[in-house]
């Protein structure tokens, strides 16, 4: 049946997402910014559109953000004002129409200046 959605046992659509990509990097040689050339995608399964996304930092530096935080797929960007790496730990949180959440797996970036 196209476009059907599955049910759980507690009469609730299936509702998940999960980023694909888990490791993104950046290397900059030099001050200045640098941004990861890989882009974080969450995907979704299930609930109600239309979803809204934020990218939430779990842990680390807080130097690294993501370029376009309330978008399904982003690139994450640190500034560099000396020599030195950051890491950092993200997650995508999911919102569906229905203000249920779901949170994706979580993704690693590092970052480095030479």
């Amino acid at each position: 049946m196209s476009g059907a959605v599955a049910v759980l046992s507690t009469g609730k659509p299936t509702f998940a997402v999960s980023v694909a990509q888990t490791n993104l990097g950046a290397t900059r040689f030099g001050v200045g910014t640098a941004v990861t050339l890989q882009t974080a995608i969450a995907t979704v399964v299930g609930g109600v559109a239309p979803y809204t996304y934020a990218w939430t930092l779990v842990s680390g530096d807080t130097e690294i953000g993501p370029i376009d935080g309330t978008s399904s797929a982003t690139k994450f960007s640190a500034f560099f004002a000396s020599v030195g790496s950051y890491s950092s730990v993200y997650k995508c949180v999911v919102t569906d129409a229905t203000a249920a959440t779901v949170d994706s797996n979580n993704i690693n970036i590092d970052m480095e200046s030479n």
